[in-house]
């Protein structure tokens, strides 16, 4: 089993069926949110405060960019300037 460093984002938004929980998991390396799961208030609330295997709706993609390291390269571009005289 290989460990990675990313982020955890956990979030309150409002729908038309009204408040839920949103949580995201971010890879560091690629930046890739990998999951994304909703759950209601209610059941947040129970597995934070130890009733472990509440349901959830997930989300994943990205799989295959997880643990890859982004790269970012500027390019220069030079070209000869004609003038029409």
């Amino acid at each position: 089993m290989s460990k990675l460093e990313g982020k955890i984002s956990i979030t309150r938004p409002r729908g038309p069926e009204g408040d839920f929980i949103k949580i995201e998991i971010e890879d560091n390396n690629s930046h890739a949110t990998f999951v994304s799961l909703t759950m209601t208030l209610e059941e947040f609330g129970l597995a934070i405060t130890g009733l472990c295997a509440r349901p959830v709706e997930l989300d994943v993609r990205g799989l295959g960019v997880v643990g890859k390291i982004r790269e970012q390269k500027g390019l220069v571009f030079s070209r000869k300037l004609t003038t029409g005289l």
